[in-house]
């Protein structure tokens, strides 16, 4: 009876082992995956992803950048919205506004960007045709730093 005992707990001791290595290489797998390589280089880059500070890309550095090319998107769609405004405008007046408030748009908040910064718009009206431009302050609501955000494309009429 005692050879028996120490067979069943020699399997049952080998299967919950074998249970708990793989949940660790799981949980490991996952770290990966979530985190990214931790330690010096290798790895390879995401798509418009970059670095989180480790070594390859890493599941936070993919975030950041998918936040930044959503907060780019947010300014383009926001300048297609403008442009519509900017041609009824045109339509109307025979020109372009030259801020907000020549459309009653001063301080609407439909006009601001992600950080609540007012957007800004130009008109180029020398090429044909004209193009519009809009820009962000960026993140440090600060105009004429590295972060500012900024698309360019032509008005219809």
């Amino acid at each position: 009876m005692g050879r028996t005992r120490r067979k069943t707990a020699e399997r049952g001791g080998m299967g919950a082992g074998a249970g708990i290595l793989g949940m660790l290489v799981a949980v490991a797998l996952m770290m990966y995956l979530m985190v990214g390589p931790m330690g010096g280089g290798g790895g390879a880059a995401a798509p418009g992803g970059g670095g989180g500070g480790g070594g390859g890309t890493s599941y936070l550095g993919a975030v950041a950048g998918s936040q930044q090319r959503a907060r780019q998107f947010s300014v383009e769609t926001k300048h297609y919205a403008l442009m519509q405004m900017m041609t009824s405008y045109n339509l109307e007046h025979d020109s372009y506004p030259e801020t907000f408030a020549d459309m009653d748009q001063e301080n609407h908040p439909a006009w601001n960007d992600a950080w609540g910064t007012q957007l800004r718009f130009s008109v180029d009206e020398t090429v044909t045709p004209a193009m519009m431009t809009v820009e962000s302050a960026g993140r440090d609501t600060t105009w004429g730093t590295p972060d500012d955000l900024s698309h360019t494309a032509p008005l219809a009429f």
